[in-house]
């Protein structure tokens, strides 16, 4: 189903600190297999993030009040590719990975939804070997998309 297809290329996002099945599920998973996760604050900016074992210990340490302000997200495996990043006015050859980005709005009344639209993407373009993404704070930068055959 169409449905499934666009599953095949999206991440899953699992909120944490609740009672809920989902974030039980999500975090047995992630305790298991912290590799396979990101627990990164729900903040823009990038940073802050944590990787590898650190998932497993922030899982295991944390209490539900401080879980509260993060959320679990399945580690990204973008295809790598050589491009050139500009930094401080000098041009580096790096092998890359891209994170696409959708943007929504959703406004409700509580009762009816008042818009629920697409508005908006930001293609983000990183050297392969660094986990962090945040354009604002140096790991990444800002990139176009392309469209081609």
């Amino acid at each position: 189903s169409l449905c499934e297809k666009m599953r095949e290329v999206f991440t899953g996002l699992y909120p944490l600190g609740d009672d809920s099945e989902s974030a039980k599920n999500a975090m047995e998973i992630a305790i298991a297999s912290p590799s396979k996760f990101v627990l990164k604050p729900q903040r823009e900016g990038g940073g802050n993030n944590f990787y590898d074992e650190d998932v497993r210990t922030a899982l295991t340490t944390m209490s539900q009040e401080e879980l509260k302000a993060f959320i679990l997200m399945q580690y990204i495996h973008a295809p790598e590719f050589d491009t050139s990043i500009l930094r401080n006015k000098k041009v580096t050859k790096v092998s890359a990975v891209a994170e696409l980005g959708m943007f929504g709005s959703y406004l409700s009344d509580g009762s009816s939804v008042l818009n629920n639209a697409q508005c908006g993407c930001m293609l983000r373009t990183k050297a392969s070997n660094v986990k962090e993404a945040g354009v604002a704070v140096g790991f990444g930068c800002l990139d176009s998309v392309i469209f081609a055959d």
